[in-house]
């Protein structure tokens, strides 16, 4: 994950097919997300752990892990790693709709 948030590209073919290959589509997903998903979303991408996500966001460990949980069930992904590559596609994206919020 740190590699991706320094800018190398390790994309895995599955995990790019689920991401969506059309952008309108990625970005629809996004409004599946409440703010506070999308914004651990993007800590995800950075290559946050839930601890350091939990200390940028001052929330608990423990609510960290439920929002990560949310987040891959309602984008259907099934890792950490997956939620990394997506936020990576999408991070403009995620940092417009911070600025929105």
């Amino acid at each position: 994950m740190r590699r991706v948030a320094s800018g190398e590209t390790v994309f895995d073919r599955e995990a790019v097919a689920l991401s969506g290959h059309r952008g309108r589509r990625r970005v629809d997903r996004l409004a599946l997300l409440t703010y506070r998903e999308r914004a651990v979303l993007g800590l995800i991408g950075e290559g946050l752990s839930n601890r350091e996500i939990g200390e940028r966001l001052e929330l608990a460990g423990k609510t960290v892990k439920n929002y990560v949980t949310d987040l891959l069930a309602k984008l259907g992904l099934d890792n950490r790693t997956q939620a990394a590559i997506l936020a990576t596609q999408l991070r403009d994206d995620l940092r417009d709709g911070e600025s929105a919020a």
